[in-house]
């Protein structure tokens, strides 16, 4: 066991391979879920993005009546 070390700390090799492919794998893993996530709810996230668009709407229009009075 104690050789193996040895050959891994003087052979020229990338560090921290298993941290590497560790994050890798949970990079593509919560991607994967924030599609799944979008794909099951679309039609709450086109609801929400509509009352968004009206409360912008409404708060644009209330800020501007003072200056038409």
């Amino acid at each position: 066991m104690f050789t193996n070390v040895l050959k891994k700390f003087f052979t020229l090799t990338v560090g921290y391979e298993n941290k590497v492919a560790t994050e890798h794998s949970r990079n593509t893993a919560m991607a994967e879920e924030i599609k799944l996530v979008l794909t099951r709810s679309r039609e709450t996230i086109v609801a929400d993005a509509l009352g968004v668009v009206a409360l912008m709407v409404l708060l644009i229009v209330g800020l501007t009546l003072p200056g038409l009075i």
